[in-house]
């Protein structure tokens, strides 16, 4: 299972639903339409969970840039 170090010192696991939900919101807040926004967080976080399949930590920085990057294909 992915664990997740936080900034803080904090350690989770791994959510997809978090990353979804987080895209969804990134989505909407430049007027995306929402089924438009919630098929880029799928195909976005099956792209994380691909990549994020061969570690068993990282941190949310990490995270983020994947996110970020796997992002830049639907709205750069």
């Amino acid at each position: 299972m992915l664990r997740i170090h936080k900034h803080s010192g904090h350690v989770e696991p791994y959510s997809a639903d978090k990353l979804r939900a987080g895209v969804v919101h990134a989505c909407r807040a430049v007027m995306t339409p929402i089924g438009a926004a919630e098929r880029f967080a799928s195909e976005v976080e099956t792209r994380i969970s691909a990549s994020a399949s061969k570690y068993s930590a990282m941190t949310s920085r990490d995270l983020k840039r994947l996110t970020k990057n796997a992002l830049a294909t639907y709205h750069p």
